[in-house]
């Protein structure tokens, strides 16, 4: 008698826990959103690591580039590390899929290319000055 009530309790219960039982989609987020206030840490890290492989790639640049030739030797070294550092750090941010995050690595990656922007901008001779300028014969 006893283990036909459990049974049958026991299948009841079952179905009462499976009506019961939150829905996957109301769960998605819950436990991410845990770690929203700590996420800063996680950008400044980002922000700093960039910073200094810029550093590192604007002390070894050269500023010569090949004149004629293959259009990748046409462009500054650290051009190129500084973007495949971005896009590491992108692949990276992406694979959190917390939006909050990229919002913040779209500054820190918009900071670092205007800080390269700038440091290229003081290498360049100003225009007009390299023979290739506006001026006609």
């Amino acid at each position: 008698e006893g283990g036909g009530e459990g049974e049958g309790g026991g299948e009841g219960g079952g179905a009462a826990a499976r009506a019961q039982a939150p829905d996957p989609a109301a769960l998605l987020g819950s436990i991410s959103s845990c770690f929203d206030s700590y996420m800063s840490i996680y950008v400044s890290l980002e922000d700093k690591q960039i910073g200094e492989a810029l550093a590192k790639l604007l002390e070894g640049e050269t500023w010569q580039v090949a004149a004629a030739g293959r259009p990748d030797g046409r462009v500054f070294t650290s051009s190129k590390e500084l973007f495949i550092a971005l896009k590491r750090s992108f692949k990276r941010g992406t694979a959190l899929q917390m939006d909050a995050v990229l919002f913040e690595l779209q500054r820190v990656w918009g900071k670092h290319l205007r800080a390269y922007a700038k440091r290229v901008q003081e290498k360049l001779p100003p225009p007009g000055a390299a023979g290739g300028g506006t001026n006609g014969p």
